[in-house]
């Protein structure tokens, strides 16, 4: 971080602090919103897989998918074979899961900088419980379009990560297997330690960003969307730049558009595929450990985003959703 950088980032915090001086109730239920929906919707969703994944890759189970998937991983996408344990790991469990799993690999001594930048893109999925039935049949009272949603973000993942294979890599006959912790007391203790910090840390991303959406609302940027736009345009406008913040808000706002169901789906099918700035900084907590730079997480998300929300709009119209 240069000097530059690092002054903005004080006066950005600076003028977050002066604002929850100024407005504290009005910060205080944000905050409050930001904890509600984490701890109503998050939590029960992620610390499971948190911990179960965490117990799975302590047990070995990494060793199947890798021997099974080893061809395709190391042909298609240049990546280390566990990838694809830990690509299925994050469609079934979601953000920021693949990140985690990334992270141990890499801190055990399985992957290097390099293969953790290549298997970073396949891995970084919302799950399906959160785009089928909460995206889905909730926000767009179809379940149809969150089934739509779904197989466009994997499909999307896969295809976005072909674009960030990087160059052919050496042969990888003498890796690190990652070995089995034999000590059933400590793989359990380590298991629920770490998810116990992980989910904390996720759920306190999330009353962060909720903080910064009503920022953004409180300084008058949604109204001078407004004033630029005419009325649709504005409406559309205003839920990218929300997609962009906080993922969850982005699909309420997606589903809140005057359009047709398979533009609204393509909307929150970029919002869940982004993930916004509250999922980045979650996944960036890990995969900072692996040396990736939050400009190349960016980067691979929004390309993600877009190849998924083209996907969504594709398939929603050829089904007639």
């Amino acid at each position: 971080m240069n000097r530059f950088q690092r002054l903005a980032l004080i006066a950005a915090c600076s003028a977050v602090m002066l604002a929850l001086v100024i407005f504290p109730e009005r910060f205080l239920a944000s905050v409050s919103s930001g904890l509600k929906i984490f701890a109503v919707a998050v939590l029960p969703a992620l610390f499971p897989f948190f911990f179960f994944s965490k117990l799975l890759t302590g047990l070995g189970a990494a060793d199947g998918l890798s021997r099974a998937f080893q061809k395709p991983m190391s042909r298609l996408f240049r990546a280390p074979p566990e990838t694809a344990y830990i690509f299925f790991m994050s469609l079934l469990s979601g953000y920021p899961v693949g990140a985690k799993l990334i992270s141990d690999f890499y801190s055990a001594g399985v992957f290097s900088e390099g293969d953790a930048k290549r298997a970073a893109p396949l891995s970084s999925t919302s799950g399906p419980l959160f785009i089928v039935g909460a995206v889905g049949a909730s926000m767009l009272v179809s379940e149809a379009a969150g089934y739509v949603m779904l197989a466009a973000h994997y499909l999307g993942a896969l295809i976005n990560a072909l674009f960030y294979r990087g160059k052919k890599v050496k042969s990888r006959e003498q890796r690190v297997i990652f070995a089995p912790l034999i000590d059933g007391d400590r793989l359990l203790s380590d298991s629920i330690n770490g998810a116990v910090l992980s989910v904390a840390a996720v759920g306190g991303f999330i009353a962060v960003f909720s903080v910064v959406v009503d920022l953004f609302s409180l300084i008058g940027v949604f109204s001078a969307v407004e004033r630029i736009f005419d009325a649709p345009a504005a409406s559309f406008v205003s839920a990218v730049l929300v997609s962009l913040i906080e993922m969850t808000r982005g699909c309420v706002a997606a589903a809140g558009l005057n359009a047709s169901m398979a533009f609204k789906a393509a909307v929150a099918a970029f919002a869940a595929a982004f993930g916004g700035l509250s999922v980045l900084f979650q996944s960036h907590m890990f995969l900072s450990k692996c040396k990736i730079k939050f400009g190349y997480l960016a980067l691979f998300k929004i390309t993600q985003a877009a190849v998924t929300a083209l996907l969504t709009l594709g398939l929603c119209l050829l089904f007639k959703i």
